[in-house]
């Protein structure tokens, strides 16, 4: 396959691995993992002397966290439980609350000269579930149904035209470090869900063209590579850790080889 066509499977098969799971094969040994994707609620309570007398010296932020932990089957209640969501949030997202409040802190108080002085006390999150599943399977987004059939040609290019490649193996590594925050964009923006999905659609076919010796070029042309790259952008926009820079450093060292 010429670079450039499979640079530019690598674009499509990156907005399909975002949002599809990976199975395990039959033969391999089962793991679970108790996912979650929360926004958490914490009340703050600024201690600068400059803002006391503020009418936002105390309120709230929120902090987006997401997590998958391993886990076994005898425990997929309590990971279910709103006690459990509770607890993730209020031993691991307070920092993420600070930062929150540091963001908005010159709007509260723009007189303060230092960083925010704040205590914080943890309310709740919201009602976004932990899920319990087979590992790699919490991130299913109803793009497909668990049975479709093009769940196996994504399967198939990974296995075969991705894991052929240092590029392609370490977008496969950035499905595990994205895949938490992007579910938790797609819950919020249901807009970007459904440009995936028509990715989807267009994308499938010219992957299996590609794994029955043909190009992608044959099926798909520049207005599609200008659509995946577009929803790259918009999750980019909206999750704070370096997507597009990272999937094009990707680009870059598939020209490269």
């Amino acid at each position: 396959m010429k670079k450039i066509e499979l640079m530019f499977g690598v674009v499509l098969a990156m907005a399909l691995a975002f949002t599809m799971p990976v199975f395990a094969d039959e033969d391999e040994e089962v793991e679970y993992e108790c996912c979650c994707v929360l926004t958490c609620k914490w009340k703050y309570t600024i201690l600068n002397p400059a803002c006391v007398q503020s009418d936002n010296a105390t309120g709230y932020v929120y902090a987006l966290y997401s997590e998958c932990r391993d886990w076994v089957p005898e425990l997929e209640g309590q990971c279910e439980s709103q006690l459990y969501a509770d607890g993730t949030c209020n031993t691991y997202s307070q920092p993420l609350a600070q930062e929150a409040l540091k963001a908005k802190f010159p709007e509260i108080c723009p007189e303060a000269l230092l960083d925010p002085i704040a205590t914080f006390s943890y309310e709740r999150p919201t009602d976004i579930p932990c899920k319990f599943g087979e590992a790699d399977d919490c991130f299913i987004i109803d793009l497909t149904a668990r049975n479709d059939p093009r769940l196996e040609v994504i399967r198939t290019f990974r296995d075969e035209v991705l894991s052929a490649s240092a590029a392609g193996s370490k977008l496969i590594e950035l499905y595990y470090d994205y895949s938490g925050k992007i579910i938790g964009i797609f819950d919020e923006y249901p807009s970007l869900k459904m440009h995936a999905r028509e990715l989807l659609d267009a994308a499938v076919p010219a992957l299996q063209a590609v794994l029955n010796g043909g190009t992608i070029s044959g099926l798909m042309g520049s207005q599609s590579a200008a659509d995946a790259d577009i929803l790259v952008e918009e999750l980019d926009a909206l999750m704070q850790a370096p997507l597009q820079e990272n999937l094009n450093a990707l680009k870059q060292e598939m020209a490269a080889e």
